[in-house]
């Protein structure tokens, strides 16, 4: 082989040489912006979700309380509520619908709120939320305190039994809030359990279920 085709050889080695270290540069550059552009997006989704969580509405049940100026808690009786609540976020939340139910499980036969999980089973909790959405002609809960606004249950279908009374069934109420908030439907899923101690049902309390309460 001659000494000019050696030269040339050579010339186009080295060439080839550098394009492919130029090529893998470029490869290499091309992957950290790839991936400098994917953190990037990813902190900008993050600080837009954290500013949205920020931003939204929430409404929560706070408190529930028997509704005693519009009826008296006795046998034959219908049953009136009044759950206490507010928006405690930074957006009116608009649609806003409220649905509520009211149920009885068999109390625990030492009434005591650590054994009320043996007879108040998951299946007790209906998930009132699944058939509850937001509509259009719901109402706006504005930012508030936490019991600024109060949602008055009275019902017909459901007496206050002897039962009841005695403290052999325990009255709940499952209930449900849905609203929109930034152009997205969230739900508020509630369980209050009205606790009967002594004789007199004025000194009777609801409190927060064992299960049933949920939000997002």
């Amino acid at each position: 082989m001659s000494g000019l085709k050696r030269f040339e050889i050579r010339r186009v080695w080295g060439w080839a040489t550098h394009l492919l270290r130029a090529v893998n540069t470029i490869a290499i550059l091309t992957a950290v912006l790839a991936i400098l552009a994917f953190l990037q997006w990813q902190t900008l989704e993050k600080t837009d979700h954290t500013l949205r969580l920020q931003q939204r509405a929430w409404v929560a049940p706070i408190h529930a309380e028997l509704d005693w100026q519009h009826g008296s808690f006795s046998e034959g009786s219908r049953l009136n509520t009044v759950i206490r609540y507010g928006n405690l976020g930074r957006e009116p939340a608009i649609w806003f619908v409220a649905e509520q139910k009211a149920k009885t499980f068999p109390s625990p036969s030492d009434n005591e709120y650590k054994s009320w999980s043996t007879t108040f089973t998951p299946d007790r909790i209906e998930g009132i939320c699944k058939r509850v959405s937001a509509d259009s002609s719901g109402l706006v809960v504005y930012p508030s305190g936490p019991r600024d606004y109060d949602f008055g249950s009275s019902t017909d279908e459901f007496a206050i039994t002897p039962a009841i009374m005695r403290g052999a069934e325990i009255l709940y109420i499952e209930g449900c809030f849905a609203y929109r908030t930034l152009e997205t439907e969230h739900k508020s899923q509630y369980c209050f359990m009205l606790v009967p101690r002594g004789s007199d049902p004025k000194q009777w309390k609801f409190i927060d279920c064992i299960r049933g309460n949920t939000a997002d």
